[in-house]
């Protein structure tokens, strides 16, 4: 989701993980309670949209805004203790969804109209691996995976962020589906 205008706070809830886009914090529901509970807000955070669990105590958060990549470490208090951005082989084009897909493993679109795996290497897994599925896609603010498959929706966004393209018609929005690699 994107914020409009009007929006005082835009969310994406993945399992129990919620980010404020214009907020730079990520709110955690932990079992049993009944509100949401700050567990991060740091200034890079701004702009935090997609959140993914890596395992039990790991979150990837990208940022929209900045195109960035953080992991943060949650502790037995449901609160971050560290909030770390990782190092990209490249840029990020208003990177958007991102989803679990294994253990240390996510799906990350760009609203670019780039489909990546992710995977993380090197000293304390501080390096981004992209494995590139799918790019010139339309622009594709969601993704989700099941039974071995990315299920990737065009939003096509431009059409309402790009002035050039603001009376054009859309046309008809396309869902894909594409096989993931296994490893």
């Amino acid at each position: 989701m994107h914020p409009s205008s009007q929006a005082p706070i835009c969310v994406q809830l993945t399992l129990n993980a919620v980010t404020g886009i214009r907020q730079g914090s990520v709110l955690m529901l932990r079992p049993g309670a009944t509100t949401l509970e700050i567990a991060a807000k740091d200034l890079l955070l701004a702009g935090a949209d997609g959140v993914a669990f890596g395992d039990k105590t790991t979150i990837y958060v990208n940022s929209v805004t900045a195109g960035k990549l953080l992991r943060m470490q949650i502790g037995p208090d449901g609160k971050a203790k560290s909030v770390v951005e990782l190092k990209l082989p490249r840029p990020l084009v208003r990177p958007d969804c991102i989803r679990t897909i294994g253990k240390q493993r996510l799906l990350l679109d760009e609203n670019s109209g780039t489909m990546s795996v992710v995977t993380f290497e090197g000293p304390e897994m501080q390096t981004v691996v992209l494995l590139t599925l799918n790019e010139g896609l339309e622009a594709t603010p969601a993704v989700t995976a099941a039974k071995g498959i990315a299920w990737i929706v065009e939003g096509k966004l431009n059409y309402r962020n790009d002035p050039a393209l603001k009376d054009k018609d859309a046309g008809t929005f396309k869902m894909y589906a594409m096989p993931l690699p296994k490893h």
